[in-house]
């Protein structure tokens, strides 16, 4: 754990802090606490891409999406990890990781894959979930799950999202197994087991809602 009175002096408590100061420690707890397993590293990255999603959804208008690529777009994302390198982490784009993965995320012993995709067909989308899980992870201990990150210039994403988790199934059939929404109503979780590793390993399929035409 980080010590809060080494980084703001002596005296500090949390009483005193600035809403600034504890975001700052509580932060850093966050990505120390990173190192210790899978599972909080993985809340960890998850934590900064759903901030980084919600910031590119927010600028469809700056970015149009017939002119901006999928690689414009993933460097947008990724860029939101760039304040924590000083402590460590390493994060690439189109880095090499048995392929070029899109977004490659690594921190101790864990590293976490992206690959993002704009969403034309859902054959297309298909080629970016078996690259991610057959090419690019391992499927082991220190690299348990991934993300197919979907941009999505459509109206409605909630039927694309059912249309591409079922066009999965119908191509995967039972080997991928989705599991509850827990609340989230455009996110989807999938598990199948990882045939480099044979380890049961984790999907999570992103959509960034990039739908923008105002009638006004």
């Amino acid at each position: 754990m980080i010590n809060s009175s080494l980084l703001l002096g002596s005296g500090a408590n949390i009483a005193n802090m600035s809403v600034e100061e504890f975001a700052f420690i509580k932060h850093l707890t966050m990505l120390q606490n990173a190192k210790t397993s899978w599972s909080t590293f993985e809340n960890y990255v998850l934590g900064i891409l759903k901030k980084a999603i919600e910031e590119l959804q927010k600028n469809a208008n700056v970015f149009k999406f017939d002119d901006t690529t999928e690689d414009a777009y993933t460097a947008y994302l990724l860029a939101h990890f760039n304040s924590d390198a000083m402590f460590g982490l390493s994060y690439t784009h189109d880095g090499n990781s048995r392929g070029h993965a899109d977004m490659t995320v690594q921190y101790s012993n864990f590293t976490w894959h992206g690959e993002a995709k704009k969403h034309s067909s859902y054959d297309y989308l298909l080629d970016g979930y078996l690259q991610l899980t057959e090419r690019y992870t391992t499927g082991d201990s220190n690299n348990q799950s991934g993300a197919i990150i979907i941009y999505v210039k459509n109206k409605d994403t909630l039927k694309v999202m059912n249309n591409w988790k079922k066009h999965l199934i119908s191509n995967k059939g039972k080997t991928v197994i989705f599991s509850s929404s827990n609340g989230k109503q455009l996110i989807l979780d999938s598990t199948h087991k990882h045939s480099a590793s044979g380890l049961k390993f984790k999907t999570i399929h992103f959509p960034v809602i990039l739908y923008y035409k105002p009638i006004v």
